[in-house]
This record gives structure tokens, sequence and C-alpha cells, in this order.
């Protein structure tokens, strides 16, 4: 596990940044990954704690196709 915090791209990025445009593109790319992963976790644990709350999902254009 420790290997994995250490040695994947995010935190490469982070080691070899030198320039103010290298930190802005490293807090750039980890925010969006942050995001990303809160997001799916709030799924997750949503669908957990609440498994019916797919009921009133619609998905777009695919959902009238049929009416």
């Amino acid at each position: 596990m420790k290997k994995l915090f250490l040695n994947n791209s995010i935190s490469q990025m982070w080691k070899e940044a030198t320039t103010p445009l290298d930190y802005f593109f490293a807090l750039w790319v980890t925010s969006l990954a942050v995001l990303a992963i809160g997001g799916w976790l709030t799924l997750v644990v949503h669908w957990i704690m609440n498994p019916n709350m797919w009921d009133g999902v619609q998905f777009g254009i695919y959902d009238t196709l049929g009416t």
C-alpha cells in the first residue's frame, strides 16, 4: 500500500514540479482526481444506505424513446 501512495503518477508529478506552472498543473490534476473519487464514493455510500434512490432516475432521451 505504501508503494501505491509513493509511486503513482500524481505523486511523481508533485516531486518533479519546479515552476509555478508545474505546481498549478499538479494541483489541478490532484483536485480533479479528488473530485472524481469523492463523487464515486458519495454515489456508492448513498447506494448502500438508500438503495431505492434509483427509482425515479431518468436517463435522458433513451428513457422516453418507447413512449
